[in-house]
């Protein structure tokens, strides 16, 4: 049976407040909808005070049942929004009878709002039902989507897709009236097989409102993009216009532009602020500082990207050929099959990122830091491994690899004149490292205070390995504890 929240059903043995080993046959609300087939659901009694609704004062838990949908449906009573019992399938008795008008619905939520307020009546819904704050904000979520008309169309509806993956694929920027601060962009987003359509609202600039944009991963999180809705979960009395049939005279193929032309437009005009930012010495412009963005497939258009702060950045399939990142940053982003040949990598950090297949070929890097990173090749699924970083005919002056699991093959492919002092310290090294040196074509171990261990030299890093590791093993036998200070 398909259920929605509001609708009212007859229930068989639904539990007393006052002793759950009584019950009796009630009309209820169903609160939430729990997949399409109710075999568990929260459901708030409507009581019929004895036939005398209508005829008593409503108490302060209870909102009554319009006159109207007592006329239609021939039921009389008012709604407890402070009972929260579930309901499975075998308790339903009848077909759905009707479902409450948004404006009740909208009273049962600021009046459980207010219970919540009470400390004895909320310790009793507690008792009930510990969920009912979930329970009720998922009511809440759906009585808003209507509110401002969210997919509310056909087959499909919003309270069926909420939950289902999905991600926006197409956006359109209504003309902004002057003056006001909310800017008007319809979307189109795939669910379940469906094309969607929807207006919405944001006072968000362009790169804020992107960032949320690619981080849709539900239908839901679609909704949450409109800041009416937020507007609304404070205050639902408020009403606004219908803004949901601007659309539909919007062609999806022609006047939608996919998300990779904001993202290139928002990358354009930071990149042009910190060209002016570099020329001026920080006086005027802005220092390049992306934070949770995705320009995958985007042109870095500018060759000068010195001193810029990625965090959370996507920069796959770029081609970021010469590029100077010199006194870069780059945390936690990810880079595959991206195109890095002959940049200027130095004083650049690496903290915690993702690389794929990311060519470093001919880059200069001098005091370059890769830290908690995974370098060994890729192999999980894969029948060939794949390198995650290219290095041949690469520079490395003073480059360190801390807390980082690192490959021997990374140097394979570059002269050892170009390898002056690669310093590796993976994370099992408890303060120890292994020490590179191209001229002199040997690994050397480094104790803690980056001394050179006497006698520790080795012709392959895997035997470095393998000594560092019995170093570490026999300092551990002498009871000396991990490491080494001299």
């Amino acid at each position: 049976m398909r259920l929605y929240s509001g609708d009212v059903i007859r229930v068989r043995d639904y539990p007393f407040n006052d002793d759950t080993g009584r019950s009796k046959s009630r009309y209820a609300v169903f609160l939430s909808k729990l997949g399409d087939d109710v075999l568990l659901a929260p459901a708030t009694q409507i009581g019929t005070l004895g036939g005398r609704a209508g005829t008593i004062p409503v108490r302060a838990y209870e909102v009554g049942i319009p006159e109207q949908f007592t006329k239609e449906k021939g039921i009389k009573g008012v709604v407890k929004c402070d009972r929260f019992p579930l309901i499975n399938q075998e308790q339903l008795i009848s077909d759905v009878i009707g479902r409450l008008p948004l404006e009740t619905r909208i009273q049962i939520i600021e009046k459980y709002q207010d219970l919540t307020n009470n400390y004895r009546i909320k310790r009793f819904m507690d008792n009930e039902n510990r969920n009912h704050p979930k329970i009720m904000a998922e009511f809440k979520d759906v009585t808003i989507a209507e509110k401002l008309h969210f997919v509310q169309y056909g087959k499909q509806q919003y309270e069926d897709i909420r939950h289902l993956d999905t991600r926006v694929n197409g956006i359109y920027f209504h003309t902004k009236k002057d003056g006001i601060p909310f800017q008007q962009v319809s979307l189109t987003f795939d669910s379940n097989g469906y094309s969607n359509k929807a207006t919405i609202t944001t006072s968000d600039d362009k790169e804020v409102f992107l960032r949320k944009l690619q981080s849709v991963s539900v239908v839901q999180d679609v909704l949450r993009l409109d800041s009416r809705y937020h507007v609304l979960q404070n205050n639902l009395s408020i009403e606004f216009k219908n803004i949901n049939f601007l659309h539909n005279n919007i062609d999806p193929h022609r006047d939608f532009h996919p998300l990779s032309e904001l993202a290139q437009e928002v990358l354009d005009e930071k990149v042009k602020q910190h060209e002016i930012w570099l020329g001026t010495d920080g006086r005027e412009g802005k220092q390049l500082i992306l934070n949770g963005l995705d320009f995958s497939t985007c042109e870095m258009k500018s060759k000068d990207l010195q001193q810029a702060i990625f965090y959370r950045c996507r920069f796959h399939e770029m081609d970021l050929v010469n590029k100077n990142f010199y006194g870069s940053e780059f945390d936690l982003c990810s880079f595959k099959i991206t195109n890095l040949d002959s940049a200027n990598l130095s004083n650049v950090t690496f903290q915690d990122c993702s690389l794929i297949r990311t060519n470093l070929s001919r880059t200069i890097l001098e005091n370059t830091r890769f830290v908690d990173m995974e370098l060994t090749p890729v192999s999980k699924g894969l029948d060939k491994p794949v390198q995650r970083i290219y290095f041949q005919e690469a520079q490395l002056k003073n480059v360190e690899f801390e807390n980082t699991r690192f490959s021997p093959v990374l140097l394979d492919r570059i002269s050892r004149e170009n390898i002056k002092q690669v310093t590796i310290r993976e994370k099992e090294f408890s303060g120890l490292a292994i020490h590179f040196e191209g001229s002199e074509g040997r690994y050397q171990l480094l104790s803690k205070r980056n001394k050179p261990i006497d006698h520790a030299n080795f012709d392959t890093f895997h035997d470095a390995k393998d000594g560092l590791m019995n170093f570490l093993q026999y300092e551990k036998s002498l009871d000396k504890g991990p490491g080494f200070e001299r």
